[in-house]
């Protein structure tokens, strides 16, 4: 039997794009996994900074409203003091020295609320300064670590993953259309060569039948040509026999040779005529008369055929004989 495989560079190649698209796959993913976690680090660090920031802003307004209560108290402390000692001088004295400690005092009273003022612009330039270290410095590195990894990062390997992915697919599908073209290539081969085979299996039969036939009609034109060598002369009846028999197994060895008898049958139909019906007005033919006609027609049969072909399987030395 042939046997007609189908080539398994198809079936190697579909793996290895199974392969390639698991590999930009798990890329893709990891990536992608890599991605988030940086985006939740960075998003964390940037609640931690607000916090921090939220943490300093409320120090500092703590400590600014603190410096301003205890101002005020001192004002109101220093206030009550000025009143008490400004009436016990009035009291005892009637000069214009009171006068000039009014002066003295209003003097004192401005430059307290200049000191608080001035503590309170300290506390605000303190605050804007903090705000300017603690926030405005980390969200400057912050933004251009950020643009740093969009340039250069997580998302554009990604994006460069991705499109490996496309271009291993396209070349997948190409490659897939000309496996499929080999596969239909080598299915109409094999096709044809199962034809090819019924065929030669057909052949062969026919041959091997033809072969049987002719193995047949030779063993037994052998032995009837063996039996009239040996046999002593036999009556006119029996050799009418034999050479009916004989007629019949030529008749079928011309059916069965390829091709046909050179001759052609009517020569055969004549000879076979001549032994089978003997004239009437001679009357029945002798045994060395019918053995000469059929010795006749076996030499044109030899001396029209190509080669040295012998009649019914004889041997040489009995033809010469």
């Amino acid at each position: 039997m042939i046997r007609v495989e189908k080539p398994s560079m198809s079936t190697a190649r579909e793996c290895e794009l199974h392969k390639l698209e698991e590999d930009c796959t798990n890329n893709a993913i990891m990536a992608g996994n890599e991605l988030i976690n940086k985006q939740k680090l960075q998003l964390m660090q940037l609640v931690q900074l607000l916090k921090r920031v939220e943490i300093c802003v409320n120090s500092s307004q703590k400590n600014m409203f603190q410096t301003i209560d205890d101002h005020k108290e001192r004002i109101h402390m220093f206030l009550r003091k000025a009143v008490t000692y400004i009436s016990v001088i009035q009291q005892s004295s009637h000069d214009c020295q009171a006068f000039n400690i009014t002066l003295k005092l209003l003097k004192a009273i401005y430059d307290h609320v200049t000191e608080v003022l001035s503590s309170v612009e300290g506390g605000v330039d303190n605050l804007i300064n903090r705000l300017t270290d603690e926030m405005c410095k980390p969200m400057i590195e912050y933004v251009k670590s950020y643009k740093a990894e969009i340039t250069a990062g997580t998302c554009p390997r990604l994006l460069v993953a991705l499109e490996d992915m496309r271009g291993v697919a396209r070349d997948g599908r190409v490659e897939l259309q000309q496996a499929r073209k080999m596969v239909r290539v080598a299915e109409e081969r094999k096709a044809e060569a199962l034809s090819m085979l019924r065929e030669s299996e057909e052949r062969i039969k026919k041959m091997r039948q033809y072969l049987d036939v002719f193995t047949n009609d030779k063993k037994e034109t052998t032995g009837y040509a063996k039996r009239k060598l040996l046999a002593p002369p036999a009556p006119q009846e029996d050799q009418t026999k034999d050479d009916k028999l004989l007629w019949e197994l030529l008749k079928k060895k011309q059916k069965c040779q390829q091709p046909e008898s050179p001759f052609g049958p009517k020569e055969l139909l004549r000879v076979g005529t001549s032994t089978k019906n003997p004239s009437p007005t001679t009357g029945k033919p002798s045994i060395t008369h019918t053995h000469r006609s059929t010795t006749q027609a076996y030499g044109k049969l030899r001396s029209h055929s190509s080669g040295p072909m012998l009649l019914l399987g004889l041997s040489p030395s009995l033809a010469r004989k």
